[in-house]
């Protein structure tokens, strides 16, 4: 799984903000819905995933790992350039027993290392890669944020580089067959999940409408909110600004809180550094 983390201060500081945060113009007068606080996702776990890859055995493991060290990341941002051409499109042909987790990791410490890692030789090195995220949508709901479980910032980068770049790594994995192929990759950095929210829902007294949505917590069936209020209410906002993406890796699946100190995070397997 190769994942997108930023800088823990911007996003705890930028979600704590969007209590006072001023409404978008567009936004309708819906109600904003009440968010269960569990289901807002730590700023450790943000990330962009590219692919759910199935590596059931340490040595698919280690040669997945061993793909993702042979890359010239350089090269491939290089090429992501609006003046160079698209990829070609993945073959027709489905990949055999696949399914594991993809992701893309930034991070805003300034201390970290600026190097291209060991698959990009002599290539010149581009200008970082640094995105933003703006603006909250709902997952599957068919453009209908009335009744979700998911909602989700969009990665924007200001040299165009972020998606044709994803998409040339996503398909090196797919060729590998490591990850199915499938229409599109929409990147995204998850702000809300229901499946995490706690099982702590009470039925609403007769007659009064809370906002809530309906289902319940995680492990009870899923739990959907109405979120169109909060949606228009933060069409604009901007959560994160300028943030160098600094790593591409393969996580395990789920974040979990790691070194007993309560943070949660996803695990790395193996990962590289971006140029």
């Amino acid at each position: 799984m190769e994942s997108l983390t930023n800088d823990p201060t911007t996003t705890t500081n930028t979600a704590t903000a969007t209590a006072t945060a001023t409404p978008a113009a567009n936004a309708t007068a819906v109600p904003t819905p009440l968010i269960p606080p569990s289901s807002i996702r730590p700023a450790t776990t943000l990330h962009l995933t590219l692919g759910v890859l199935s590596l059931p055995t340490p040595s698919q493991v280690l040669s997945a790992i061993s793909l993702l060290h042979s890359l010239d990341l350089a090269k491939l941002l290089s090429e992501s350039s609006p003046s160079s051409p698209p990829p070609p499109p993945p073959p027709a042909a489905a990949a055999t027993n696949t399914n594991t987790n993809t992701n893309t990791n930034t991070n805003t410490n300034t201390n970290a290392s600026n190097t291209n890692g060991d698959g990009d030789g002599d290539a010149a090195v581009p200008p970082p890669l640094r995105i933003s995220l703006k603006g909250l949508s709902a997952m599957h709901t068919d453009l209908d944020p009335s009744k979700t479980s998911v909602l989700y910032a969009t990665p924007t980068d200001p040299t165009s580089r972020l998606q044709p770049f994803c998409a040339r790594v996503r398909r090196i994995f797919v060729d590998a067959g490591y990850i199915l192929p499938s229409p599109g990759l929409v990147l995204h950095a998850t702000i809300v999940n229901t499946i995490y929210a706690r099982a702590r829902r009470r039925r609403p007294k007769r007659g009064c409408g809370d906002g809530r949505g309906n289902g319940r917590g995680k492990g009870k069936g899923k739990m959907t909110i109405d979120a169109r209020g909060v949606v228009g209410r933060y069409a604009g906002y901007e959560w994160m600004r300028d943030v160098r993406v600094e790593r591409v890796g393969i996580c395990e699946m789920g974040a979990r809180e790691v070194g007993g100190g309560g943070e949660v995070r996803y695990v790395e397997v193996g990962g590289r550094e971006m140029p």
